[in-house]
């Protein structure tokens, strides 16, 4: 996450225009999803790819609705979004993890069975 945040503020130039806080949210789903995709790739889920694909939009998305809901404090900066944006974040993306580990779940049955 230090890596996306910090790559994606200096792209927008510090800035905390809505424009500039759905490119941070962007760049710091990019550093996130990857890190995650390599972690489930280890456990071995299939399309794992998809997490590190899905994650830059719904990072940008949860930005952009927080800064709707949290305007009066944006310029102090906060590393992570609003309980609105990460509402929308975590619904998005439980679905995309519900489909990755209900198509593990044949492996992984089959492998406790052994």
């Amino acid at each position: 996450m230090a890596v996306g945040l910090a790559a994606g503020a200096a792209l927008v130039d510090y800035g905390i225009d809505r424009g500039d806080l759905v490119l941070i949210g962007a760049a710091t789903g990019v550093g996130v999803g990857v890190a995650q995709a390599l972690v489930l790739a280890r456990r071995r889920i299939p399309g794992a790819f998809w997490w590190a694909v899905a994650n830059p939009p719904a990072w940008a998305l949860g930005w952009l609705v927080t800064s709707y809901v949290i305007t009066t404090n944006v310029d102090e900066r906060f590393p992570t979004f609003g309980a609105g944006g990460a509402l929308v974040y975590g619904l998005l993306t439980w679905l995309l993890l519900a489909v990755l580990f209900r198509a593990a779940a044949p492996d992984v049955r089959g492998t406790a069975a052994r």
